[in-house]
């Protein structure tokens, strides 16, 4: 069965955020992200469970007050499940 995908506006509401703020990171941290999170111009997002959980990790140390930079180097050294996380 494939896995299920996620509009900009679920997520946003799932992690608390914006969809502007879904759009940003997910160009920002596109590297951590699947293909579908962050397309080419004209093509709908979509993302993951893995996508889900990286951008609520990217909400909780935006929240804590992390630098990007900071957080970028946490994604590298992070695993993420493939399940959606509450």
């Amino acid at each position: 069965m494939p896995e299920p995908f996620f509009t900009v506006q679920q997520v946003a509401e799932h992690i608390g955020v914006t969809d502007t703020t879904v759009r940003n990171w997910s160009r920002r941290y596109a590297s951590h992200l699947s293909e579908h999170a962050a397309p080419s111009t004209g093509t709908e997002r979509q993302f993951t469970m893995h996508d889900v959980n990286v951008l609520r990790f990217v909400a909780s140390s935006v929240a804590d007050k992390r630098s990007h930079a900071d957080i970028e180097h946490n994604l590298a050294s992070t695993t993420f499940p493939t399940v959606l996380e509450s």
